[in-house]
């Protein structure tokens, strides 16, 4: 009798695949606390404790999409910033690349839910191998410039990523979303050439 085989690598990331596209619209339309896995195993045609194996429950699902949200942004912030050489307008570029990113409201609603479905140290564990390390090595390269002069890559850290994922989850409470982003970013931009010494 040939020995049964279990399923191959390309099937589980496919499987993985469908549960994230899927989720990510589910998440993004509802909401983390209104979403339903039992809507999104049955639009993927697999069986529910396939969603168990590969993401645990449902806050494992949420994490896992939040952090492919993650190096998306941290992808662009890259591509974005590659061929700028002031490390301090890196730093502002970024910043604004990511606040035109949650304009869209799909980006914007996960980032708002994050906050109650995830606790703080895993979104930071996320973010530190994500979006945060390439604001810390920004950072790095601005303060070797001699900018921020008197500041740390931590406390620099917090305050930027603070303004520009506040700013932008606010955004969502905007009559104009773009015109709370340009109104945002004019504040940031300003704010961080008070800041660049």
């Amino acid at each position: 009798m040939a020995k049964k085989h279990g399923p191959n690598k390309e099937n589980l990331e496919a499987t993985r695949r469908i549960f994230l596209d899927i989720a990510r619209s589910e998440f993004s339309k509802e909401g983390y606390y209104n979403a339903s896995t039992a809507r999104i195993v049955e639009e993927s045609g697999m069986a529910r404790g396939s969603l168990y194996y590969h993401f645990g429950d449902k806050k494992g699902l949420f994490g896992a999409v939040y952090e492919e949200l993650m190096l998306e942004i941290q992808t662009a912030v890259c591509n974005r910033v590659a061929a700028i050489k002031d490390p301090f307008e890196g730093v502002i570029a970024a910043s604004l690349l990511v606040m035109d990113m949650c304009m869209e409201s799909t980006t914007r609603r996960i980032i708002i839910d994050v906050h109650t479905a995830i606790t703080y140290a895993e979104r930071l564990e996320i973010l530190g191998r994500t979006a945060l390390l390439e604001l810390h090595k920004l950072l790095k390269s601005s303060l070797e410039a001699g900018y921020f002069k008197g500041h740390s890559i931590q406390s620099l850290s917090i305050l930027i990523f603070g303004m520009v994922s506040e700013g932008s989850r606010s955004f969502e409470l905007a009559d104009d979303v773009g015109k709370a982003r340009s109104d945002l970013g004019a504040a940031f931009t300003l704010l961080m050439e008070n800041a660049r010494g």
